[in-house]
């Protein structure tokens, strides 16, 4: 199993064994990777508001005199091949009955690239696939 520590923007630490404190003893419980990040990875957001997300985040850092490199954004998106089946449809809406799903689940090649193409413009640049 896998452990990705993210400090926030603007986040710090009384003293640094305060992080040692916190990850001592994970790899005897099983983990075998830490990684310490300062990136953003979402998930469930449109277009729009992740950009919106990157931007606040950005301003944050800033009030923090902190800086995150541009290239530390990303979005988990669910790709469907196909049009989804009821079920399926029922359970993207339920997380977003307030806009339109093909925005956070696009369907087929090119809804992937339209999607994706405007979460480069919002300033996001890693993907997860799912």
């Amino acid at each position: 199993m896998k452990v990705r520590i993210a400090i926030s923007p603007g986040a710090s630490l009384a003293d640094p064994s305060s992080l040692a404190a916190a990850i001592d003893g994970l790899e005897a419980r099983g983990f075998d990777t830490i990684w310490l990040s300062d990136g953003w990875l979402g998930a469930n957001l449109a277009p729009a508001e992740a950009g919106i997300a990157v931007r606040r985040i950005g301003e944050i850092a800033a009030e923090a005199e902190r800086e995150i490199d541009p290239e530390h954004f990303g979005l988990s998106i669910p790709y469907l091949r196909e049009a989804p089946g009821k079920g399926l449809l029922d359970a993207l809406r339920a997380r977003r009955p307030d806009g339109d799903v093909t925005d956070i689940a696009p369907v087929g090649a090119a809804d992937l690239r339209r999607v994706l193409t405007t979460l480069i413009d919002e300033g996001l640049s890693k993907f997860v696939l799912r």
